[in-house]
């Protein structure tokens, strides 16, 4: 399978070498496309040539996501490392409400005579909340199919609304809004109090809405998303909102990427490359150290950047796409050209 930039599946296509390789969702080779070519190199020790193995599917991905989209395409079930670490798993697809994850769904109680409804719910054993298990799906549904789109400015411009309510962000972006409402038993349910139940830094549906916004990285996406939302570059709301949340989204997939994929995954040193980039055209001096502005960015994420400011981010990035990319410079002008940029600023 063909991949872009991201590592997001875009075609099949026949490399007959490389179809010798295995699959593992835990592999020891990473490889790029070039033109008709595949460039394979390994990132973890290989003893012999029969223990080589690539990862056929997106790595942002649930056990169950993969093992389907394995099943179907390559008609194989997976039972490698990843697929077996179970405890993985639950951290990556866990639904947190007060800290904790909700319990298994369970039937429907009326309070008063605590007879079973039709339906299953999810409660919270701290604050016993509890969530519709059908809207709950639905809002998983729509985080497949944000996984699924191509990269367009309104694909970006959802995620970026879509992680703002994951994160319980206050305030509209701009003109733009999603659909807040979902069905279940023909009752109409805020959907926005379900999307908090996903926005912890270990869920890979957040890493999903994450990548899909970090998409806006690219240059060329600037502008069009700034129209998008009805605000003019340069303006206080373009700034705060837009460049803001862009910023946790990428800290916050960094984070994902860096802690939650066991090996140097060629896209993580892509993300922090780009990341890098998007940071040197979009921070000012000032701001990148300034400890006020790394928190304002800390309020938003998810997960806990240590660094006190944005001028150490970036140290981190470069060198985290220094030692996954470097390996890949010589067959790669581009990587090659944006590493020596990125070093001169070390």
């Amino acid at each position: 399978m063909i991949t872009d930039s991201s590592g997001v599946p875009i075609g099949p296509g026949i490399f007959r070498r490389a179809s010798r390789f295995d699959h593992s969702c835990h592999p020891n080779l990473e490889y790029i496309f070039q033109g008709k070519n595949l460039i394979c190199l390994p990132v973890l020790p290989i003893s012999t040539p029969e223990e080589a193995r690539i990862n056929y599917v997106d790595p942002l991905a649930t056990r169950e996501q993969r093992r389907k989209e394995l099943l179907g395409r390559y008609f194989f079930y997976c039972e490698c490392p990843l697929c077996q670490d179970s405890e993985r798993d639950d951290r990556i697809s866990a639904l947190i409400c007060c800290d904790t994850p909700l319990q298994s769904p369970g039937p429907k109680l009326l309070p008063s005579d605590q007879t079973e409804q039709p339906g299953l719910v999810r409660r919270c054993c701290q604050c016993d909340s509890v969530y519709d298990d059908a809207c709950i799906l639905q809002v998983i549904t729509q985080f497949l199919e944000f996984r699924e789109k191509a990269v367009t400015v309104e694909a970006i411009a959802d995620s970026i609304i879509l992680y703002r309510q994951m994160r319980e962000i206050s305030g509209p972006v701009g003109l733009r809004a999603l659909s807040n409402y979902c069905s279940t038993g023909g009752e109409q349910v805020d959907r926005y109090s379900y999307y908090r139940l996903f926005g912890h830094p270990n869920s890979v549906y957040l890493a999903q809405v994450c990548r899909s916004a970090c998409a806006g990285f690219a240059e060329e996406y600037t502008e069009p998303i700034a129209k998008t939302f009805g605000m003019s570059i340069g303006s206080t709301s373009w700034r705060t909102t837009l460049i803001d949340t862009l910023i946790a989204c990428g800290l916050d997939l960094l984070y994902w990427k860096t802690h939650l994929l066991p090996w140097p995954a060629f896209v993580t040193g892509l993300h922090a490359s780009i990341f890098a980039g998007f940071l040197l055209r979009h921070v000012t001096d000032h701001e990148f150290q300034s400890p006020e502005y790394m928190e304002r960015i800390k309020s938003m994420c998810a997960s806990t950047p240590s660094e006190p400011n944005l001028a150490q981010v970036l140290c981190r990035l470069i060198n985290v796409a220094d030692d996954i990319l470097a390996p890949f410079a010589p067959f790669d002008d581009q990587i090659r050209n944006a590493l020596v940029r990125l070093r001169s600023y070390l």
